[in-house]
């Protein structure tokens, strides 16, 4: 995913979007890492980004003790099944007049 960003083709930001679109409907981890893994996004870092994208995530505060990535993807999944994401994004929606 990284290698696609930075080519900057429209291609691959149509290819993120249609991923992006894919991973909002997900609702079991199981799901989330089905769609990375079919996609062929194996680094830990790319899935959080995308997650952070997805949940509409601008700023983390790290914590204060080093975790493993794949320990940060675990949270992160947690989080983003948790759904609470989801409503505060409602929320932050102006409606359309």
């Amino acid at each position: 995913m990284s290698i696609a960003l930075r080519k900057g083709s429209v291609a691959a930001y149509d290819q993120i979007d249609a991923l992006l679109k894919q991973l909002y409907l997900c609702t079991e981890k199981q799901q989330i890492d089905s769609l990375f893994s079919e996609s062929k996004i194996s680094d830990y870092k790319d899935r959080i980004l995308l997650l952070y994208k997805c949940m509409g995530v601008e700023e983390v505060c790290s914590t204060p003790e080093k975790i493993s990535d794949k320990d940060e993807y675990e949270f992160e999944c947690a989080v983003f099944v948790e759904g609470t994401w989801r409503l505060l994004n409602e929320r932050t929606v102006s409606p359309t007049s």
